[in-house]
């Protein structure tokens, strides 16, 4: 069953965010969130559902198909994923050497609303997209597993080369995910996020920046913001930060003053280009 329930520490951001809508001050944004944020030490999101917790939860591999178009399809889905995530070369249902740790999940400083360079302009897409249903794949190989995510579109804000448009259905691509193999092991790969905190949700709703590939027909994330209660809340470390800083234009804004911003963004670096 889909849920929309919400950890406490994105209740809390949420909580933080409606307050400084409510009195007109981002000022008071960071300052609001950091005195409400308890010590790690005596944090009681560590007993909180996780955000990623549909992640870890084993789902039967969908049966073969006998589709042509279909498997080529999942063949160039695999080869891409194996390129970035089969390092090893050792399929993931046998034995895997020791690994050297994993994602730090941290970025560098950037703008709040990134524009890809020049030469992968067409690939960047800007939408606003319901998370409806996922299917997590073990590739052909077996080296990697990615997870299939259905997202139904309301609004585009930047097509580029996909030509998405309202109404549609698109497949986000998500590196990881954990899978019930028919002999009834399960495999979990590629979780990082310890706390579970910056993670989409099935049943939520997103303004996504995404990359758009198209051999293979689908789409990977670069950066979101969860719509949540008619306001933006930031769903990466690095722009909670920025949010807990007081540095950000965006999160806290109304969704559709958050919506109509990011328009503008995409607006002024279409006319400097």
């Amino acid at each position: 069953m889909v849920t929309t329930k919400m950890t406490r520490r994105k209740q809390t951001i949420l909580f933080s965010l409606l307050t400084v809508v409510a009195v007109g001050s981002l000022g008071l944004l960071g300052k609001v969130l950091l005195a409400q944020t308890p010590a790690a030490e005596s944090d009681p999101v560590s007993s909180a559902p996780r955000h990623d917790a549909w992640r870890i939860e084993p789902r039967a591999l969908p049966p073969p198909s006998i589709d042509r178009e279909q498997n080529e399809l999942l063949d160039q889905r695999g080869s891409y994923f194996d390129s970035m995530l089969g390092r090893s070369g050792v399929p993931l249902d046998q034995p895997q050497p020791p690994r050297n740790g994993g994602s730090s999940g941290s970025y560098g400083v950037e703008d709040e609303i990134p524009f890809f360079p020049k030469q992968n302009a067409g690939r960047e897409t800007i939408v606003v997209a319901k998370f409806d249903s996922y299917q997590p794949y073990l590739t052909p190989s077996h080296l990697s597993i990615y997870t299939d995510i259905k997202l139904s579109v309301e609004q585009v804000l930047a097509p580029g080369s996909s030509g998405v448009a309202p109404g549609n259905t698109i497949e986000f691509l998500l590196d990881g995910g954990t899978v019930k193999l028919p002999d009834g092991k399960t495999i979990t790969s590629r979780i990082y996020n310890d706390s579970g905190n910056y993670s989409l949700e099935p049943g939520h709703r997103y303004l996504l920046i995404l990359s758009y590939e198209d051999k293979g027909n689908f789409f990977t994330n670069y950066k979101d913001w969860e719509l949540a209660n008619g306001v933006a809340v930031p769903n990466r470390q690095d722009e909670a930060v920025r949010f807990q800083e007081g540095r950000s234009k965006y999160s806290g804004l109304t969704e559709d003053a958050f919506i109509s911003a990011v328009r503008q963004a995409i607006q002024k670096h279409q006319q400097g280009n």
